[in-house]
């Protein structure tokens, strides 16, 4: 698989979409111009990985119940979609798609509430309108002032 950047933009602006410091993830769609056809997917922008050796030296006062780690970036630049048939697509240089960034979230738990929101709002499962072949509603938690957890782009 050929590894390539996506031309991310805002859904609302239509400019490149550049991830504020502080969230966490995105809400996205893929539209296929060969088809019509969409694709609502959820992807975090920061991941926590735990710190190497020498890093570690440096903490000054270990806590052997804390965990310590330090946040780096995935690799959403190049992500495409978890959906295997509308993956191998996009890796063909003759289709054409679209990439767009909805909504960025600032913890887990907005991230997938926006993510099944815009699933079922936009019939991305029905294979006549989309590519979204299931909906797999994990534990999203408890949901308060949701309006101030994630912003529509």
């Amino acid at each position: 698989m050929k590894k390539m950047l996506h031309n991310w933009v805002c859904f609302s602006t239509g400019k490149p979409y550049t991830p504020s410091t502080d969230a966490h993830g995105m809400v996205y769609k893929i539209t296929d111009h060969d088809n019509g056809k969409i694709y609502i997917g959820k992807k975090q922008l920061h991941k926590t990985v735990p710190l190497g050796k020498k890093e570690m030296a440096k903490v000054e006062k270990i806590d052997k119940r804390k965990k310590y780690g330090k946040r780096v970036e995935t690799d959403w630049r190049k992500y495409s979609s978890s959906n295997k048939e509308l993956s191998k697509k996009i890796n063909i240089d003759t289709y054409e798609f679209t990439f767009q960034v909805i909504h960025e979230c600032y913890d887990e738990t907005s991230l997938k509430f926006k993510e099944l929101e815009e699933i079922i709002n936009q019939c991305s499962f029905s294979s006549s309108n989309g590519y979204n072949d299931n909906i797999q509603i994990k534990q999203i938690g408890k949901i308060k002032n949701l309006d101030m957890r994630y912003m529509k782009l």
